[in-house]
């Protein structure tokens, strides 16, 4: 029998033809010769049995639903895993610090060692004059300053800095006077530490910053 190969499955090695006479059969490879060439819409001799391949009835539409252009059809729409959303723009996580904040992260270090250099100089009344790191309010204001350094460094919430700094001028006046009183005398290193002082509040209000 001669027909045309309507669609054949590899994997199932089966398919379907249309025959002379325009029925639909199910045929197997097993049905064709060994040197067969098998295509969608190639004409082929199978050698099909009657026995037991009744022909397959295709069903078509004859009058096809006709869909207006300006309708909108339904749309099964899928719910999406909460956990795959995407970010929405407020919550996209931002890079940790960045080289905008390192201006302060650096004032803020450089603050700690001129805080630690001042002082404990020689006295024109002999020995030496005491150092603000000596108080209990220069030790303070140096753990204060470390922790500035890594808050400008990480990137935290600037509010955070700018609440920080003030605690820092305080601590810094406290230390002064506390030593003053005990013969501290201003020197180079304490110059640049006021110097210093300033330039971290520059860095904390008014230099760009980048939170994490």
């Amino acid at each position: 029998m001669q027909g045309t190969i309507i669609h054949y499955d590899e994997l199932t090695r089966c398919g379907l033809l249309r025959d002379e006479a325009g029925r639909v059969r199910y045929f197997r490879r097993e049905d064709l010769p060994e040197n067969a060439v098998v295509a969608d819409n190639l004409t082929i001799q199978v050698d099909v049995s009657e026995e037991g391949r009744p022909p397959v009835v295709p069903v078509t539409l004859t009058n096809p639903p006709v869909v207006p252009a300006d309708e909108v059809l339904p749309v099964r729409a899928e719910v999406v895993p909460e956990r795959y959303e995407p970010y929405a723009a407020s919550e996209v996580p931002a890079q940790r610090g960045g080289w905008l904040n390192w201006p302060g992260s650096l004032i803020a270090l450089a603050a700690l060692i001129a805080l630690a250099l001042s002082g404990n100089e020689p006295s024109p009344r002999g020995g030496r004059t005491p150092a603000l790191l000596e108080s209990f309010w220069g030790i303070l204001t140096a753990v204060m300053l470390a922790l500035a350094s890594y808050l400008f460094g990480s990137g935290t919430r600037r509010w955070l800095v700018r609440l920080l700094y003030w605690p820092i001028v305080l601590c810094t006046g406290m230390a002064f006077w506390m030593q003053s009183c005990d013969g501290f005398e201003g020197d180079t290193a304490s110059e640049t530490y006021l110097y210093l002082l300033a330039a971290l509040f520059v860095a904390a209000y008014l230099l760009p910053y980048r939170r994490r």
